[in-house]
């Protein structure tokens, strides 16, 4: 139970960067140079996501004669399942914003 409670603080800490990104373009505020940095935004919510998975999901390998069965169980751990839906989603607001930023429509003349 203990490195399951550091793992999920690692997680929630790692998602600060990502989280302060969001909200000061939001606010339309600046942020600091060191968190603007993206191996700090992204190494941040790759964090998040990997600590939260490894801790809410149990995976399953067998051989069996027919084939390879792959199963995963997911626990009910409220902590890490937000810490995972809080990164998926700071995941696609920052895919979102520069998918739309970067391609814009061309006008043709």
């Amino acid at each position: 139970m203990r490195r399951e409670a550091i793992m999920t603080g690692v997680g929630g800490v790692a998602l600060l960067p990502a989280l302060l990104l969001v909200s000061a373009g939001l606010a339309d505020r600046n942020l600091p140079r060191v968190l603007s940095h993206p191996v700090v935004i992204m190494g941040g919510l790759f964090i998040a996501l990997l600590t939260s998975l490894l801790v809410a999901t149990r995976w399953e390998l067998r051989q069996e004669s027919e084939g390879l069965r792959i199963s995963c169980t997911i626990r009910r751990r409220v902590a890490n399942l937000v810490v995972l839906a809080i990164g998926l989603s700071l995941l696609a607001i920052i895919t979102a914003y520069l998918f739309l930023e970067n391609f814009q429509p061309r006008i043709l003349e």
